[in-house]
């Protein structure tokens, strides 16, 4: 059984990515959500277990201009003294800086009923940054609130480079190190879409970065960055990929986590990647689970490819290990339930076994070479400017099942 929601009168709205209330009492939303006319805002919607709305807010800057989350995930640290708790929620995403129309990145905290704790735009004078990812660190030995890593991509001109910043947890500013702001690249067009803290010793602490590397010449490559615990110190980073002239040539990482169940294809603390590989140039991709080491980022065995391995699209968005295997979250616009007519787009849930594999799937062996990309650190001016705008949700029952891959 499906739900859609629908957020505010004559609104247009989308959700990019949800959390789990630890406490067991539902799920956060974060996306956009616009009427036609105003631009698009933060929207942040708390649904319980059943699926049933419990409340919907947007988040507005200034005049007309869009604002959205792109994630979120539950605070597990705070400082009530200063105002924070855990279970307090966490969006990274994009705002548009009203003084110059540019593309700013933004982070902002709420509490656990989405009232603003505080929140943050980060400008570099008219350039382009965005967050797609972020995550809560772990706060230093004896407690206290844990920074925030917001990652994505700084556009400047045909300049496209992958980009993190570190902010303190309380307040959303930047401090002394390891708090800080980079990017990162070399030649080609870069971004980050997934970051990790690394808890496994003795890397832990360590901050890992995916996403894809791009030029002409050689398509798309899975790009990942390891840095301490200052997205400034570079510690090993790697291309994955096959050349664009091999059957696949195009490969885009778009979610990281840390291993924590022992499973065959890969012990705790391993990394294991998700996203989609694919023939340059063509609708052709399949999502695939990619199993790298922490330290050196090399992948340490086969990869397994997941779709109808033919003409269209099958991406791995998300993805979580559990004591039998891997969950994977994405889209298929591969048909592959066979409905008349075709659906242009489901929702594509895979299942593994500890191997990593299922009927449906195929090996996969990619190679890999270190690379040498440079990483500066940047200043970060940061501006609070948003304000919380609560919002009716109604929702509706829709029944979706759907057998696929028999």
């Amino acid at each position: 059984m499906g739900t859609t929601y629908d957020i505010g009168p004559g609104r247009v709205d989308f959700g990019l990515a949800l959390a789990e209330a630890k406490d067991g009492s539902g799920y956060v939303v974060t996306g956009f959500s616009g009427a036609a006319g105003t631009g698009f805002d933060v929207l942040l919607m708390k649904v319980d277990c059943a699926g049933e709305p419990v409340w919907a807010n947007t988040y507005s800057g200034p005049g007309p201009l869009p604002e959205g989350g792109f994630d979120v995930v539950e605070a597990k640290t705070g400082t009530a003294a200063l105002g924070t708790n855990p279970g307090d929620i966490l969006v990274a995403g994009l705002a548009v800086n009203p003084a110059n129309g540019t593309r700013d990145s933004m982070l902002l905290r709420t509490r656990a009923d989405g009232t603003m704790i505080w929140n943050q735009r980060y400008n570099i004078s008219t350039a382009h940054e965005f967050f797609r990812a972020l995550t809560e660190t772990t706060p230093p030995t004896g407690g206290g609130t844990g920074d925030v890593v917001g990652v994505g991509l700084f556009a400047f001109g045909a300049t496209v480079k992958g980009y993190a910043v570190r902010v303190n947890g309380n307040t959303g500013l930047i401090g002394a190190a390891p708090q800080g702001a980079a990017i990162y690249g070399g030649p080609d067009v870069e971004s980050f879409e997934s970051v990790v803290e690394l808890q496994a010793a003795p890397l832990t602490g360590n901050l890992v970065m995916v996403g894809s590397t791009r030029s002409l010449a050689t398509a798309s490559d899975i790009w990942a960055v390891r840095t301490g615990a200052s997205p400034a110190a570079l510690l090993a980073q790697r291309r994955i990929g096959a050349p664009a002239t091999a059957p696949l040539g195009e490969e885009v990482a778009l979610d990281v986590h840390e291993v924590t169940n022992p499973l065959a294809i890969a012990p705790p603390g391993r990394l294991a990647l998700t996203g989609h590989a694919g023939t340059p140039g063509t609708t052709a991709d399949d999502a695939f689970l990619l199993i790298i080491d922490q330290a050196s980022l090399a992948p340490t065995g086969i990869g397994q490819l997941f779709g109808d391995h033919a003409g269209l699209r099958d991406w791995g968005v998300s993805l979580h290990d559990h004591e039998k295997g891997f969950i994977i979250a994405g889209f298929s616009e591969s048909n592959l339930e066979g409905s008349i007519p075709p659906d242009p787009r489901d929702l594509y849930l895979i299942e593994t076994d500890p191997t990593g594999r299922t009927r449906c799937s195929k090996d996969w062996e990619v190679p890999s070479v270190a690379t040498q990309f440079r990483v500066l650190p940047i200043p970060q001016q940061a501006t609070p400017f948003l304000q919380r705008l609560p919002q009716p949700v109604t929702s509706v029952r829709r029944d979706t099942r759907i057998p696929v891959c028999p």
